[in-house]
């Protein structure tokens, strides 16, 4: 089914440009691929449409800073790590729903919190010292 829809794919990316539609393509790809063959094969071809279309559409939202980085320590060794920030868009319900699956991540959250608050701070008074020495 893939080489089938590469002319289709050729052409769509020709249509609309940019990295964001790649991703959203990406996506719609990796859920169809979930569904079972048997199920695909007896979808018409506007149930497929329907469902790649909203596959696509469960992209996340923009975070305010989005950092990632893949980086090797040596003891543990390669290590991905995530920095978001943004505005909180979960209703109280989901809330709650994630906190009752991962009951230690408020505590793990506030200690991440405040070592990076320290850092900071570190940084910030490393800044006046330096600052006093060049005067």
């Amino acid at each position: 089914m893939p080489s089938e829809q590469m002319p289709e794919l050729t052409s769509a990316i020709e249509s609309k440009p940019g990295i964001q539609w790649l991703a959203q393509e990406m996506r719609s790809d990796a859920f169809w691929r979930q569904l079972p063959i048997e199920i695909r094969a007896s979808l018409t071809a506007a149930q497929e449409a329907a469902i790649r279309t909203v596959a696509a559409g469960t992209a996340p939202k923009a975070h305010a800073i989005d950092y990632r980085a893949s980086l090797h320590v040596p003891i543990l060794g390669n290590i991905y790590v995530v920095f978001l920030v943004g505005r909180e868009r979960r209703n109280r319900l989901r809330r709650s729903l994630d906190h009752a699956l991962r009951p230690g991540s408020r505590f793990r959250n506030s200690l991440a919190g405040a070592a990076l608050l320290g850092c900071l701070a570190a940084l910030v008074a490393m800044g006046f010292v330096l600052r006093r020495l060049l005067e």
